[in-house]
């Protein structure tokens, strides 16, 4: 297995195309997230955390226009974990993503992997980005809140569509 250096982890993140108003995601680009999420997940954890941080760090000009810098981590964290669709009296671990409501579903659940959802074991983009307001995000501080309470998501299927 490749040891990568976390500059290189941190342009991985960098290179995933971001989450804007216009939504779609092409196969060509979802080819890539999944790239970047296998990688990640081979990576040891701590340098896992080094490279988010190296991220955030690096991220001092977040707003590009339609989209945030951030979403790309945002996104590339919710395909790296298995996080339940529908889960009960839980709120998504990514506070100040802008949902208007668009992560509750009719049964009154919760999707904590809001914005991507799945179909036929392939991720889908459920919304385009509303925004965001609060607090800088932390694509560190979301890593290590996921990492301490769901499994990684079995990506070993996905690729080439």
């Amino acid at each position: 297995m490749k040891k990568w250096k976390v500059e290189e982890l941190s342009q991985f993140i960098t290179s995933v195309r971001p989450w804007s108003r216009e939504f779609q995601y092409n196969n060509t680009d979802w080819d890539k997230i999944i790239e970047v999420a296998k990688i990640f997940q081979g990576v040891d954890t701590n340098e896992v955390v080094r490279a988010f941080a190296l991220f955030d760090a690096q991220n001092t000009n977040d707003f590009r226009g339609d989209y945030l810098e951030s979403s790309k981590a945002f996104l590339l964290l919710r395909l790296i974990f298995e996080l339940p669709e529908h889960a009960r009296d839980e709120r998504p671990g990514g506070p100040g993503w802008l949902t208007e409501g668009r992560d509750l579903n009719p049964d009154g659940t919760v999707n904590l992997g809001w914005p991507l959802t799945w179909k036929g074991g392939n991720p889908l983009l459920a919304s385009q980005c509303l925004g965001y307001e609060g607090f800088s995000y932390s694509a560190k501080s979301d890593y290590l809140f996921l990492n301490s309470r769901f499994k990684q998501r079995d990506l070993t299927h996905l690729g080439r569509r």
